[in-house]
């Protein structure tokens, strides 16, 4: 037995060397990833990720994250549904991504001895797919319409958006206009939103305009109030609709599609006989 191992070791060896300098590096990684039993039993630490595509679009997505990222694949088993890489041409520490069906959903599975290697692929399939949802869901960002008399105090407008789960959202910041003859903004919190956990708001309150940004370590999900302008309506506003503008607003670098509603404030004339 002995003797046969290395007469198939002997062959291989040749094959390398006869096939030249170019070559050598490439016969040689494929000889060494023939086996991909380590990684097959490691899948009870895989780091896990289920994304919302079919198996063939998250196939088809993951080979292009490992291309971006410069991963060299050295074996490809379609019946295991399993991928086998380097992380890079000259780094062959082996790491295995194996892709199961849940549905509609593929539920990736990310394995290596390595930590480091395994957190960074998973890392960087992770952001490859938020890309990919977010260049094809537009969010709707709106202002809320609000009713008031001159003089009101303590009124709450909300910046809202849309479901924004599983987009790895991070960040925003926004720009609104108003009107300063008919309303005041006093402040900016994010009390009870969505993006709560990030800390308060930076903003900054000038004559008309009001500029508010904020960002956090953990990714915000679900649908509702990113911020709350605390406002008053000025004493002598007169009757009748102003807009409140969006003027800009962005998540984290500002490439998702989105829709931006404006709000309006509208004051309402007191009858003689109210108070």
């Amino acid at each position: 037995m002995k003797s046969n191992n290395l007469c198939v070791f002997g062959l291989v060896m040749a094959v390398i060397l006869l096939s030249g300098c170019a070559k050598v590096k490439e016969a040689a990684k494929g000889f060494a990833g023939i086996s991909t039993e380590q990684l097959e039993q490691s899948r009870g630490n895989a780091i896990k990720n289920t994304v919302a595509y079919d198996y063939d679009t998250t196939l088809k997505e993951v080979q292009s994250a490992l291309n971006k990222a410069k991963a060299y694949i050295y074996a490809q088993d379609p019946k295991k549904q399993m991928i086998a890489i380097y992380l890079s041409e000259t780094d062959t520490t082996p790491v295995g991504i194996f892709l199961t069906k849940n549905g509609q959903s593929t539920v990736i599975e990310v394995v290596s001895p390595s930590t480091f290697a395994k957190e960074s692929i998973a890392s960087a399939l992770s952001k490859s797919f938020e890309e990919k949802a977010r260049s094809e869901r537009a969010i709707e960002v709106s202002l809320s319409d609000i009713q008031a008399k001159a003089n009101d105090k303590g009124i709450t407008i909300a910046l809202s958006t849309s479901d924004i789960s599983g987009l790895g959202f991070i960040a925003c910041e926004a720009t609104i206009k108003f009107d300063p003859a008919a309303i005041k903004i006093t402040s900016v919190n994010n009390s009870g939103s969505i993006v709560s956990a990030w800390g308060n708001p930076v903003y900054n309150i000038t004559d008309g305009q009001v500029k508010v940004a904020s960002y956090g370590v953990n990714s915000a999900s679900g649908q509702g109030v990113l911020f709350n302008l605390a406002a008053e309506i000025a004493p002598d506003a007169k009757p009748g609709t102003s807009t409140l503008e969006i003027v800009s607003f962005k998540f984290n670098d500002g490439k998702t599609k989105t829709t931006l509603k404006n709000g309006t404030v509208t004051i309402i004339q007191l009858n003689s006989s109210q108070p």
